[in-house]
Formats: C-alpha cells, structure tokens, sequence
C-alpha cells in the first residue's frame, strides 16, 4: 500500500511540474507583423498623398492596431517616370526591402522579393489580412 502512495504522489508530481512547464502558444500580435493589407483609405478615394501620404496612412495604422513604433512602414506603390525612357520612377520592389514578411498572425507570407513575386509566396485568401488580423 504504502509503495503504491508513493508511485501516485511520483506520478501527480510529475504531472504538476509538466503542467507548470508547458505553456499556451504566443498570441498573434502586431508587434511582430512586417506585412499587412489596409483595411481602410485615407478617405480621398484613389488620391493618397504619393508615396509619403500613403507611407505615413501605412504607419498610421499599423501604429493604431499595435505595431512596433520602430518599425517603419511604407505602401507598396511605384510611381511612373514622365517619359518611357527617363529613368526617374519608383519600384515598389525596391521600397519594402529585402523581407522576409509575415502577417499578423505571425504567417510568412514570403522571404524574400522574389518569392514575393513568384507561385511560392504565401499570398492567399486566408494569409492577406488587414493591420488588425481581419479580411
């Protein structure tokens, strides 16, 4: 009897110390979101600002919905140069940087500009969430 005691105090202690070890996975946060669809305009239909309108509309509402205040945001737009031969425009692929990105949720969405732009991006109905995790 006495040994039997013993084997179920062993078990119900080791149960316990596994309880205090194990913990809930991590929450999806803003804070750690590199990549996000707006879930909203600015409230000028198509007009944004250019580029710097819509790179502060991007930092304001990832702020809003809790995003790093370090981090700096900026819209994916390109801008048109006046001429097909002048060379001064803006690709958007070159004002997101390198990746890799991720959704709020903590989904990768890719790892880099070329998987960005290629079938093996995680682009899809369930990963393009807005700022705050909704479609």
């Amino acid at each position: 009897m006495h040994s039997t005691m013993r084997a179920t105090l062993l078990a119900a202690a080791g149960v316990t110390i596994l309880a205090g070890c194990a913990s809930a996975p991590p929450q999806p946060s803003a804070k750690n979101m590199t990549f996000f669809v707006t879930s909203v305009g600015p409230g000028k239909g198509g007009d944004l600002g250019g580029l710097a309108g819509a790179d502060a509309h991007c930092q304001k509402l990832a702020a809003a919905a809790g995003a790093s205040p370090d981090r700096v945001w900026r819209a994916y737009l390109s801008t048109q140069a006046p001429a097909l031969t002048d060379p001064n425009f803006v690709n958007a692929r070159d004002r997101i940087g390198p990746g890799p990105w991720q959704n709020f949720n903590g989904v990768v969405i890719a790892r880099s500009v070329d998987e960005l732009h290629s079938p093996a991006s995680n682009l899809n109905k369930q990963t393009t969430v807005d700022e705050r995790a909704g479609w």
